[in-house]
């Protein structure tokens, strides 16, 4: 569930999710001990989006919405290289 401090439409551009492009085998070694994976986004089964060492990556504090109550206010749309959040509501 996202929150913002200024009104967005429906179906409007937020933001992108940046960050180092990697092969997911490298991003799984990386991360497998230390538990920093928490701001990798799959974008298929060979690449992820870790956004864990970027500054630019203010996507990557969206929260996940799985396993609450709360329904989802965005969507997450794949390209071949990055993500682009929009809103799915007001």
């Amino acid at each position: 569930r996202l929150y913002t401090t200024r009104p967005i439409k429906k179906g409007k551009f937020i933001i992108e999710y940046a960050g180092e492009i990697m092969k997911t085998s490298d991003y799984n070694e990386l991360y497998a001990e230390n538990g920093y994976g928490e701001y990798g986004m799959t974008l298929n089964k060979r690449r992820v989006i870790d956004a864990r060492k970027t500054s630019s990556g203010l996507a990557r504090y969206i929260c996940d919405h799985s396993g609450s109550n709360n329904k989802p206010n965005v969507k997450y749309f794949d390209f071949e290289n990055h993500i682009d959040v929009l809103a799915i509501q007001d």
